[in-house]
């Protein structure tokens, strides 16, 4: 269906092939109950006007999520869901992530429950999320007590696909977290080098 940016969740054909229960909606699972996330994704589907082309927020454990995605693909239903790189989803269905207008903080104005009861109302949200960035911390004693330790720290890269090989590994497959983490470092040897610094 030709479908590659959020805003084409809102073609009438596409609204009706994600439509599972036959309530003329197509389903958007949006997070689950307790995620701040869900919430910026409620306010989300509203700002980019999806509600109003027929969509309807979907909130569920993500398990029930995972289960909805691998059914509707069998079954050759549409089905849109809130994800992220990494995630071990890129490795157990065919998915495609939908691109989003660039963040922009004006338009990402996102109020949680916990600070405003009228949070829905207050909030506006047209943009994608900031990128976020993920950093290893460690104490400042270890720059004296192992510097070579803190070296590779400094060094230590990891993509969002090999992330989510390994989460899919360990998440899906059940395989032992170390095992995952030895195969990946022998199948990438020259870059754990690069840490190490050789």
């Amino acid at each position: 269906m030709n479908i590659t940016a959020i805003e084409d969740l809102a073609r009438p054909e596409v609204v009706k092939a994600m439509d599972s229960d036959g309530n003329g909606k197509g389903e958007f699972w949006i997070g689950a109950d307790g995620w701040a996330s869900a919430n910026v994704n409620q306010v989300k589907l509203r700002d980019y006007g999806l509600y109003d082309a027929g969509i309807e927020a979907v909130r569920a454990a993500e398990a029930v999520k995972n289960a909805r995605v691998l059914d509707s693909i069998k079954k050759g239903e549409g089905y849109a869901f809130y994800c992220y790189k990494p995630h071990a989803i890129w490795g157990m269905a065919d998915v495609v992530m939908l691109t989003e207008p660039k963040y922009d903080p004006a338009k990402y104005k996102m109020i949680q429950p916990k600070a405003d009861a009228d949070w829905y109302k207050k909030s506006y949200v047209a943009s994608k999320d900031a990128l976020k960035q993920i950093q290893i911390g460690w104490a400042t004693s270890l720059e004296s007590q192992s510097p070579a330790i803190v070296e590779f720290f400094k060094n230590f890269q990891l993509t969002a696909d090999d992330v989510s090989a390994m989460a899919y590994a360990v998440s899906v497959e059940k395989k032992d977290p170390a095992a995952v983490a030895r195969a990946w470092m022998e199948a990438n040897k020259s870059t754990v080098d690069g840490w190490l610094g050789l």
